[in-house]
């Protein structure tokens, strides 16, 4: 069933569950689906009731990334989690090879208005808040207020190139010698020093790189 959205659709996530009618997968605590926007299936999260709250992760991470949060939040809020395109349960779509924030940001704002969530509140993680950002910047209409955690603007750095370096050249590495799966484990590694949250991040890493290829 199409939704009232000309450039958005909604549909079933998989069978056995219950559907409403927009055609989204339901359970007692929590609505999954795929939400069709600017040409990319995104598998979002829907829980609660009240001001819409849209929480936009970082790098390669998934809706998961905010489980907890989400749960905590659902009380006095409606909140959405997503995958962004091309990460875990959404898909890559055809032909997509790369991505840029700008489009993050319209896939952000298209799913906000799928979802009938406009205005949210929109809080960004990380790369997600570039995306929260731009979308904020180039899509206010969709945006309530904004909250942003250590977004990614290197761009303020007197030397953001020597800045990253370090990074890039462990990733190239990785890349070169064992090939696209060895480099996003290792950046995963060089982003989060600790043992613990190294092992959990090299784990989702690995399930990124399993789901998305």
């Amino acid at each position: 069933m199409s939704h009232p959205h000309a450039d958005s659709d909604l549909q079933v996530r998989e069978p056995g569950y219950r559907v409403n009618r927009v055609n989204v997968v339901e359970t007692p605590e929590k609505i999954e689906g795929i939400a069709v926007v600017n040409g990319a299936e995104l598998y979002y999260e829907k829980q609660g009731a009240g001001i819409a709250v849209l929480l936009i992760s970082g790098s390669t991470g998934d809706a998961g990334n905010f489980t907890p949060a989400a749960h905590m939040l659902a009380d006095e809020f409606t909140v959405v989690t997503y995958d962004r395109r091309g990460n875990s349960r959404s898909p890559r779509p055809a032909g997509w090879t790369a991505t840029s924030v700008a489009e993050q940001a319209d896939d952000a704002a298209g799913l906000i208005g799928s979802l009938g969530l406009s205005p949210a509140v929109v809080f960004g993680a990380s790369a997600g808040g570039l995306i929260a950002l731009d979308l904020m910047i180039r899509h206010p209409e969709v945006v309530r207020a904004g909250i942003v955690q250590e977004p990614s603007i290197f761009s303020v750095l007197p030397d953001p190139i020597a800045a990253l370096a370090p990074r890039r050249a462990l990733i190239e590495e990785a890349l070169r010698t064992k090939g696209p799966r060895a480099a996003k484990v290792r950046a995963f590694r060089v982003g989060n020093p600790r043992p613990k949250m190294s092992l959990t991040s090299t784990r989702r890493a690995e399930f990124h790189w399993r789901t998305s290829v």
